[in-house]
């Protein structure tokens, strides 16, 4: 075996599922803004979610990013024809 072979294992960031795990509770507290509640609680939930929601969106984001920067760094490891 030749140590110059590019590593076929797949790249994984464990941002980008934490940000889908935040996006989607995110979404379920912003949806809680359409019951039944006072006015400051919809403004509290509406805070909490859209904040919530932008740090899961934000996670996949850069976890995109980090995979993408790691696979090219593979790429560029590769030997030459």
């Amino acid at each position: 075996m030749s140590d110059s072979q590019p590593s076929k294992r797949p790249v994984y960031d464990p941002l980008q599922p934490l940000g889908v795990f935040l996006g989607v509770v995110g979404l379920a507290v912003v949806s809680a803004v359409f019951m039944p509640m006072p006015l400051v609680d919809r403004i509290i939930n509406l805070a909490a979610g859209l904040t919530i929601l932008g740090i899961g969106i934000a996670f996949i984001v850069l976890g995109h990013r980090r995979a993408k920067k790691a696979r090219e760094q593979d790429r560029s490891r590769a030997p030459g024809p």
